[in-house]
C-alpha cells in the first residue's frame, strides 16, 4: 500500500513540476499543452474544463491551482 501511495505522490509531483514549467513559458505554451491534452485525452480535457481560447492559461482553470496543487 505504501509503495502505491509513494508512486502516486511521485507522479503528482512530476505533474506539478511539468505544469509549473509550462506556466512559466507563458500563454502560448499553455495553449499548446491544452490543445495537446484535448487531442490525446478528450475525456480528461472535458472533466478538467480545459479551453485553449486566447485567454486560456493553466492557472485559470479550476483544476490547476495557483499554489501548484492539482
Amino acid at each position: 500500500e505504501n509503495k502505491v501511495a509513494d508512486e502516486n505522490q511521485t507522479r503528482a509531483d512530476k505533474a506539478r513540476c511539468f505544469i509549473d514549467t509550462v506556466k512559466k513559458k507563458g500563454d502560448r505554451a499553455c495553449r499548446i499543452m491544452i490543445r495537446h491534452l484535448q487531442r490525446t485525452n478528450p475525456a480528461l480535457s472535458i472533466q478538467l474544463r480545459l479551453s485553449s481560447g486566447s485567454s486560456a492559461q493553466l492557472g485559470e482553470t479550476t483544476f490547476f491551482c495557483n499554489d501548484g496543487t492539482i
